[in-house]
C-alpha cells in the first residue's frame, strides 16, 4: 500500500512540474496536431494515464483488445508544444501509434511500453519508452 501511495505522489509531482512550464512554440505559426492512438496489450479493460503542457491531464478507459485488433482511443496534441506522457494505471502495456500531420514531413512511429512519452524538438519528433 505504501509503495502505491508513493508511486501516485511521484506521478502527481511530474504532472505537476510538467504543467508549471509555460507553452512555448516551436518556430512561428500554429503547430500542427498530431492524432495519437492508444491501445491496450491486455485481454481486460485499463485505465490510462494521458498528461502534457497541451492535453492537459485526462486519465482514459481503454477497451479490451479482442483478437488481433482493438479500438483506439485518440488523443489529439500538438506535440511542439511540450510532451505528452503516457502511463498504463493496469498491468498490460500501452500501445501508441501516431503518423505525422498534413504538411508535416511524412514519417509514423508505433511502440508498446507501461509508460510511453511523445515528443518533438525542433531536430526530431520520437517516442521514449520507460
Amino acid at each position: 500500500m505504501a509503495l502505491t501511495v508513493l508511486s501516485v505522489l511521484v506521478v502527481l509531482r511530474l504532472v505537476a512540474s510538467e504543467l508549471a512550464i509555460p507553452l512555448e512554440p516551436l518556430g512561428g505559426g500554429a503547430a500542427p496536431t498530431w492524432m495519437i492512438e492508444v491501445t491496450t496489450t491486455g485481454a481486460k479493460p485499463t485505465t490510462a494515464l494521458v498528461y502534457g503542457r497541451d492535453v492537459g491531464v485526462q486519465l482514459i478507459q481503454l477497451p479490451a483488445r479482442v483478437g488481433a485488433s482493438s479500438t483506439a482511443r485518440v488523443v489529439p496534441a500538438r506535440l511542439a508544444q511540450g510532451d505528452v506522457h503516457l502511463i498504463s494505471l493496469g498491468l498490460t502495456s500501452l500501445r501508441v501509434h501516431a503518423s505525422s500531420p498534413q504538411g508535416a514531413q511524412r514519417m509514423s512511429f508505433a511502440t508498446t511500453s507501461p509508460m510511453v512519452t511523445v515528443f518533438q524538438t525542433k531536430e526530431r519528433t520520437g517516442v521514449r519508452v520507460w
